[in-house]
């Protein structure tokens, strides 16, 4: 197989599925804030030899009040062991809504070294839509990992940081919510979170990026994030609870931008922090 870059096709996973060097990851979660879902069959219907790969409820440091922060490096490893995720390894990752919660799994990865990872673009809807074998039980590997993974902690932002941001404005703050949400016109999903957005930050819906649950093509994506973007500065993605925020990230990085960050709290943090200003 040759390496991974990002994005992976339903059609060339197919060809590549039965590799020993290939593991699948299944990174479906419920979505939130008004995220239309196409019924798949998921969790009854799951890719063949896919793991499961459960953000709510084992990817997620649940000593932090706030949902889907990203665990210390050590509880990470831990919980990757059985994965049978080797040195060679490949990985895909796919979500039962398309592209969702998906890049969020890959973002983590990618931020404990692991490189050699893609998203399935489309996923599990795609893939029963192009009629490819799914299971009814997700697959368990039989040799534990033994890889060793390196935190790189630029990959996450932290409300200090944006804090920071507001007046050095080095870097530009892009939302990814409903820009009903980002415009304040609605009330947040979780209780207790204010309306609004961190002040000086842009929108980009997450969902304007895809077309029937597929990325649009490179160059529609770079013109997406140029024209919110001129001056090309660094960019830190934030939403909700940073899940989506990590679609953004995945399409930044397949439209060449580098110096990308994802803001852990998102407005989960922002939004609840009474002493934080909004727009």
């Amino acid at each position: 197989m040759t390496r991974f870059e990002h994005l992976i096709s339903c059609e060339q996973l197919n060809q590549i599925i039965d590799n020993d060097d290939l593991v699948i990851l299944d990174a479906s979660m419920p979505p939130v804030g008004g995220v239309q879902v196409k019924y798949n069959g998921w969790p009854d219907q799951v890719i063949n030899r896919a793991q499961r790969f459960d953000i709510d409820n084992e990817f997620s440091d649940h000593t932090n009040p706030f949902p889907h922060t990203m665990l210390d490096e050590e509880s990470f490893e831990q919980k990757l062991k059985s994965f049978g995720i080797q040195q060679n390894t490949k990985i895909v990752v796919y979500d039962n809504i398309g592209l969702y919660s998906a890049p969020r799994a890959w973002w983590m990865l990618k931020s404990v070294g692991i490189s050699d990872i893609a998203v399935l673009d489309g996923g599990l809807p795609k893939w029963i839509e192009n009629g490819y074998a799914t299971n009814r039980a997700f697959y368990q590997a039989t040799e534990p990992s033994n890889v060793k993974l390196n935190l790189r902690p630029e990959y996450f932002s932290h409300t200090s940081d944006l804090v920071q941001n507001l007046s050095s404005n080095k870097s530009l703050v892009v939302d990814a919510r409903a820009a009903q949400r980002f415009l304040g016109k609605v009330e947040e999903p979780r209780r207790g979170v204010r309306k609004g957005a961190i002040p000086n930050s842009v929108n980009i819906p997450f969902t304007e990026l895809l077309n029937d649950g597929v990325f649009k093509d490179r160059n529609a994506l770079k013109i997406q994030f140029s024209a919110v973007n001129p001056d090309n500065k660094p960019m830190v993605f934030t939403c909700g609870s940073g899940v989506t925020a990590c679609v953004l990230a995945l399409a930044a990085t397949i439209s060449g931008y580098q110096t990308l960050s994802v803001y852990d709290g998102s407005w989960a943090e922002w939004g609840s922090r009474a002493e934080l200003p909004i727009k």
